[in-house]
């Protein structure tokens, strides 16, 4: 019954009615919204929704603090990660820098153009094998360089080494251009390009220094061809996640080439390098680190929801454990109403809810009680009412028999005054005497059934014991 009236109750937490009326341009629109009235729903609507917020303030709490904290350890680690990375490729960088220094400083170098300056082919071509041998040595050594070549000032190549192999000298146009690069460099300079590709896709660095003799004269070119794989390997592992890339930025372009659709928002790092102008980037996307969150703050709003259906469960348990004594107070008190006095309920414990049950019962016994003390009351007072109207008629009975008893009294009397025979005279006086008897027990009638107050007087026994024994005498049977 009470689970009905509940839902009968909550079914006016809704728009009651929405009236909509024109009034010129302006819509007016009045809304009326009614509350539960059943204590259940009452206690529902005011403990679940705030059990709800607090819950979900807490998970969101939670969430957005542990996101800024994620964040910045992400953004610390990635910024550590760039600038190792930029540490590393600045010293591979200068490695390569210094190499072609130590290469060009070689004697084998100078040696070589004095006796070409002097015309001693023989001896020229001696150095030039030796330097060449050198050269080859150093790149397997080395390991790190696709070519090594030693250009004239003329830009002819007079060694050539390329993947760890000697080439015959010759006329190489494509590399021609290191000399006009390197030419206008100081001694201790170095030139160097940006990424370019050679035939077999591979990526290499080009390093050049100008060869000047002891005048500084330009005496030609030594260039390194640096293989780029060490670093494209470097920038590979220094990823951060999944999704994280890391690469150089140049002024014309990135090595290796970042992507055409960088992932939004992401968490971005730059370091610049100082052996070149270039910049290390990295990048993570930020969903990537989030996305575990993500997961635990949907299963925390997840467990939200689901203790605040238990708390409802919980709430509606309690009330219905609550309202049921309750109810069947509610239920007595109708019984009451209708008459059943005798009605009592189950005393549910001593709380508030037992003290409450007790009162109850002990009004309904009261109830009972007076009940039975009023039936009495009634009974006593229909019993007064037809002593009432018995009085009443014995009154009645006695002012008629008094006129007819004044009557007889009056004619024997005169009678007797007359002269009469004796035998007569005997029967008149026993007539007088009966007619005043009678009207003594009229009189006494009278006066029984007469109201008035009680007092004490002083009363004649033996007077109203002989009044008695004549009324008794006169209204009992003679044999």
């Amino acid at each position: 019954m009470l689970l009905r009236r509940g839902l009968q109750a909550s079914r006016h937490w809704s728009f009651s009615s929405l009236r909509s009326t024109f009034a010129g341009p302006t819509l007016n629109v009045s809304v009326e919204v009614h509350m539960p009235k059943t204590l259940r729903w009452r206690l529902i609507l005011a403990i679940v929704p705030a059990v709800i917020a607090g819950i979900i303030v807490v998970v969101c709490g939670q969430y957005y603090l542990s996101r800024g904290q994620i964040l910045s350890g992400i953004d610390q680690r990635i910024q550590h990660r760039a600038e190792r990375t930029a540490a590393a490729v600045d010293e591979l960088l200068l490695q390569r820098r210094n190499e072609l220094l130590t290469l060009a400083a070689s004697p084998l170098i100078l040696d070589y153009h004095h006796n070409e300056d002097y015309g001693l082919k023989a001896e020229a071509e001696s150095y030039r094998r030796e330097l060449e041998a050198y050269l080859l040595h150093f790149a397997k050594r080395s390991a790190a360089y696709d070519r090594i070549v030693f250009l004239d000032q003329r830009g002819r190549a007079v060694c050539f080494i390329e993947n760890g192999k000697a080439r015959r000298p010759g006329k190489e146009s494509s590399l021609s251009r290191f000399v006009s690069k390197a030419r206008g460099l100081p001694t201790g300079a170095v030139w160097s390009s940006g990424p370019t590709r050679l035939g077999d896709g591979r990526a290499v660095l080009y390093y050049a220094a100008p060869l000047r003799d002891e005048a500084g004269d330009f005496e030609g070119v030594l260039a390194l061809a640096y293989d780029l794989e060490p670093i494209a390997a470097l920038l590979k592992a220094s990823r951060l996640g999944k999704g994280g890339e890391a690469w150089i930025q140049m002024e014309d372009g990135a090595f290796p080439a970042a992507a055409d659709d960088p992932p939004r928002p992401a968490i971005v790092s730059a370091v610049p390098l100082n052996a070149m102008p270039w910049t290390v980037m990295a990048r993570v996307p930020r969903e990537e680190f989030l996305r575990p969150l993500k997961r635990v703050r949907d299963f925390g709003i997840a467990v939200g929801v689901a203790a605040a259906a238990v708390v409802v469960v919980v709430i509606l348990a309690l009330v219905r454990s609550n309202t049921r004594p309750l109810a069947a107070l509610a239920e007595a008190a109708r019984e009451i109403g209708r008459g059943k006095l005798d009605v009592r309920i189950a005393v549910p414990g001593s709380g508030e809810l037992g003290a409450l049950a007790e009162a109850f019962n002990e009004m309904a016994r009261s109830l009972e009680d007076n009940r039975k003390f009023n039936a009495l009351l009634q009974a006593q007072l229909i019993q007064s009412e037809k002593l009432s109207a018995v009085g009443q008629l014995i009154s009645n009975v006695a002012h008629e028999l008094n006129n007819p008893l004044a009557a007889v009294c009056g004619y024997v009397q005169m009678l007797l005054m007359q002269d009469v025979p004796a035998s007569f005279r005997d029967d008149l006086m026993r007539v007088h005497r009966s007619a005043l008897r009678c009207r003594k027990a009229v009189e006494n009638l009278l006066f029984f059934v007469r109201k008035g107050r009680s007092e004490k007087t002083r009363a004649d026994l033996n007077g109203a014991v002989r009044s008695a024994s004549a009324s008794a005498s006169a209204v009992s049977p003679k044999p």
